[in-house]
């Protein structure tokens, strides 16, 4: 039997996800919050600012896993783990 990987999209399917342009990608790379727009606003309020969501460039590729947070200057989407 071979070892065959299974695709972020499907292991981690339970999880909201947030797809960024590639500008905010390219931040989200160097290990930087990327601050909020109407997708952040949106799943900050589907969840706690504790639950992981799945991070996708705007050509689909996974980038990695972040967790939106609320501050006082607004919603922000911070890196928990990077895939480049």
């Amino acid at each position: 039997s071979l070892f065959q990987p299974v695709s972020p999209s499907v292991a981690l399917g339970h999880l909201p996800s947030v797809t960024l342009s590639a500008d905010q990608a390219r931040r989200w790379c160097l290990g930087q919050r990327i601050s909020g727009d109407d997708t952040l606003v949106k799943v900050s309020t589907l969840e706690t600012s504790t639950s992981p969501v799945q991070v996708y460039h705007e050509d689909g590729s996974f980038l990695g896993i972040g967790k939106v947070i609320s501050s006082t200057s607004g919603v922000l989407l911070a890196p928990q783990m990077v895939f480049v």
